[in-house]
C-alpha cells in the first residue's frame, strides 16, 4: 500500500509517523534442520508447516489495516501510518500483536512480537539494471531487534509509550496503480513465472552461498536515498558480470543489510562459491574504494525456500543454518570479508585466505574455523601428467597429437567432444608428450567466474613468463617487463598488456599511440 501510495501521486520518497511490527520466528535453524533430516519430503511438509502458520498473519494484519513490507529470513515486517481519521498507528499495531499472540498460542511454530513507533521514510531505490527495490527505513526499523532480543517466546513486547487500542479498525482502501509501474519492484523472474497459472517460487531445500553485506554509518534516508541508490548500482554493476544480483535490502538494528544468494533462482551459477567469493572480493574494493566501512559474511550450506502469504500479498522465505552463519560472519567483520569452511572447501584453490580463527556461533556447539579472504589466487600449478601407458580407443588421436608436436613450426590443436569421454585425459597425455619433447608448457584456463574479464586465460601465460609473485606490484611488473625484453623498443607498446596485467606503463616511458581493429 506505501509503494501504491507513493507511485499514485510521483513521490520519490515519503516521510511519514506510523508504527512497526516485527514477527520473529523462534529457532527457524533447529526447524529447518529437522524437517530437512526427512529428505525431499521434509521441505513440502516445512512448506506446509509455514503456510499454514503465517497465513493468519498475512490475513490479521490486513484486516487491522497494517502492510507487511518485508521478509528478511524468518522475520516479518508490517506498518502502520498515522492518519487523522484514526487512532493512532501505534496502538492499531499494538492490538494487532496482542490479537496475533492470542491467535497463534499453543502451536508448534513459536515466535515473538515486538512493536516500535517513529518516524519512518518510504525509499524506492534504483538498482540501475530496470529493477527498484522498496526500503522502509528510519529509528523504528533499527529498535525493533533490540527489543526482539528481550522478548520472550510466544510473548510481546512494545516499546516505551505505546498503548493498544481498544478500536478494531478495518483494512483501509485500495489504491490502484497501473502494473508497469510496480513492475520494477517485483523480484527478478517473478513476473515471467507469474505467466503461469498457479506457479511460484519452488518449495525445496537447496545448496546456496549467501552473501550478507552490513553497510556501516548509513542511514538510508539521508538525502532522501540518493546516496544509497547509488552505492546499489554500483554494488550491482560490480558482481553482474558474474551473473548475480542484489536480492534484497534491509533496514535494523544492525544497520543496512544487503543480501545476495548464489544457488538461489534466477542467480545459479556453475561454481556458487566460488562465485560468491568473487563477487565479495569486487564489493570489498568498490567499497574501499568509497571509503565506506561495511563487514561481509559468506556462508555456503543447505537453506530452504518457499513462498508464504496470502491471497493479497505472497512474499519469499529463505531461512536455515547457512543463514544465520552468514548473519554472524557479517557481524564479525569489519571491512573485510569473512567465510565460513564449507566456502573456502568449495571454491577450491581459486582464492588465497588468511589463517583460520574460531568463531562462536549461535545454535552451534563448537566454534566455527573463520578464514578471511585475502584475494584470487596466483599461484600455478604444474600440469598433471599420466602415468606412461596406453590410451585405450585413442591411438588415432594420440599419434595425431604427437604428430603435431614434433612437426610442426607452431599451430593449434584443438580436442572436441561431448562431456566424459576423456577431452582432459588425452590433453594430460599431449601435456605428457610435450615434456618429454623438451617443450615448453604454458598452462592457461578460462574460469567462469572471469566471463567478463578480457584476456584472462592470457593473465598466467604472461605471469609464469615473467617469473611474477602473488604479491607483484604494478610498478615491479613494469621493472620486470624492462629486464625480459630484449628489445627494449617495445617498451612503448607495453600499452597493450593492461588489459592483461596491471602494469605501471608510466614507469616505461612514453607508450606510442595504439591502432587497429
Amino acid at each position: 500500500a506505501l509503494l501504491r501510495a507513493s507511485s499514485a501521486r510521483g513521490a520519490a520518497v515519503e516521510i511519514l509517523h506510523g508504527a512497526v511490527l516485527l514477527l520473529d520466528i523462534v529457532d527457524s535453524t533447529g526447524l529447518a534442520n529437522r524437517y530437512a533430516a526427512e529428505g525431499p519430503e521434509g521441505a513440502e511438509r516445512l512448506g506446509a508447516a509455514l503456510a499454514t502458520h503465517l497465513r493468519p498473519v498475512f490475513d490479521l494484519v490486513a484486516a487491522r489495516g497494517g502492510d507487511i513490507v518485508a521478509m528478511e529470513g524468518d522475520s516479518i515486517t508490517a506498518v502502520w501510518r498515522d492518519t487523522p481519521e484514526l487512532p493512532p498507528a501505534a496502538g492499531r499495531a499494538a492490538a494487532t500483536a496482542l490479537a496475533l499472540r492470542d491467535l497463534l498460542e499453543g502451536k508448534v511454530i513459536r515466535q515473538r512480537i515486538v512493536v516500535a513507533a517513529g518516524a519512518l521514510h518510504a525509499l524506492p531505490l534504483s538498482l540501475g539494471n530496470g529493477r527498484n527495490l522498496f526500503l522502509l527505513a528510519g529509528p523504528p526499523l533499527r529498535a525493533l531487534g533490540a527489543l526482539a532480543a528481550d522478548c520472550p517466546p510466544n510473548q510481546v513486547l512494545l516499546a516505551a509509550g505505546i498503548e493498544p487500542s481498544p478500536e478494531i479498525i478495518g483494512p483501509p482502501a485500495e489504491i490502484q496503480c497501473p502494473d508497469a509501474m510496480l513492475a520494477p519492484y517485483l523480484p527478478s523472474g517473478i513476473s515471467a513465472r507469474a505467466v503461469l497459472a498457479g506457479s511460484g517460487w519452488s518449495t525445496e531445500f537447496r545448496i546456496v552461498t549467501a552473501i550478507l553485506l552490513r553497510l556501516d554509518g548509513f542511514l538510508p534516508e539521508t538525502d532522501d536515498g540518493a546516496p544509497l541508490s547509488r552505492v546499489l548500482q554500483l554494488i550491482q554493476g560490480t558482481i553482474a558480470g558474474l551473473g548475480l544480483g542484489i536480492f534484497e535490502v534491509i533496514e535494523g538494528d544492525k544497520g543496512t543489510i544487503i543480501g545476495i544468494f548464489a544457488g538461489l533462482p534466477p542467480f545459479v551459477l556453475d561454481q556458487n562459491a566460488a562465485g560468491a567469493l568473487e563477487a565479495a572480493r569486487r564489493i570489498a574494493v568498490l567499497l574501499e574504494a568509497e571509503s565506506i566501512p561495511f563487514g561481509i559474511g559468506i556462508a555456503t550450506g543447505r537453506a530452504f525456500t518457499s513462498e508464504v502469504g496470502s491471497d493479497r500479498r505472497r512474499l519469499q522465505i529463505v531461512l536455515g543454518p547457512v543463514m544465520s552463519l552468514a548473519a554472524r560472519l557479517m557481524q564479525a567483520s569489519h571491512s573485510e570479508v569473512l567465510a565460513d569452511p564449507e566456502t573456502v572447501v568449495t571454491a577450491g584453490a581459486q582464492f588465497s585466505f588468511d589463517e583460520p580463527f574460531l568463531l562462536s556461533t549461535k545454535g552451534r556447539a563448537d566454534p566455527v574455523p573463520v578464514r578471511r579472504l585475502l584475494g584470487r589466487s596466483t599461484a600455478r600449478t604444474a600440469a598433471a601428467l599420466p602415468e606412461r601407458g596406453t590410451l585405450i580407443g585413442r591411438s588415432d588421436e594420440e599419434a595425431h597429437l604427437a604428430a603435431f608436436l614434433d612437426h610442426a613450426p607452431g599451430g593449434l590443436a584443438v580436442i572436441v567432444g561431448e562431456a566424459g569421454v576423456g577431452k582432459s585425459r588425452l590433453l594430460a597425455q599431449a601435456l605428457r608428450l610435450a615434456q618429454e619433447g623438451g617443450r615448453l608448457i604454458l598452462p592457461a584456463a578460462a574460469q567462469a567466474i572471469e566471463q567478463d574479464t578480457a584476456y584472462f586465460a592470457l593473465r598466467s601465460i604472461l605471469t609464469h613468463l615473467l617469473g611474477l609473485t602473488d604479491q607483484a606490484t604494478p610498478a615491479g611488473i613494469a621493472l620486470r617487463l624492462r629486464e625480459c625484453l630484449p628489445d627494449q623498443s617495445l617498451l612503448g607498446r607495453a600499452e597493450a598488456l593492461t588489459d592483461i596485467l596491471p602494469i605501471d606503463v608510466e614507469a616505461l616511458g612514453p607508450q606510442q599511440p595504439l591502432s587497429g581493429a
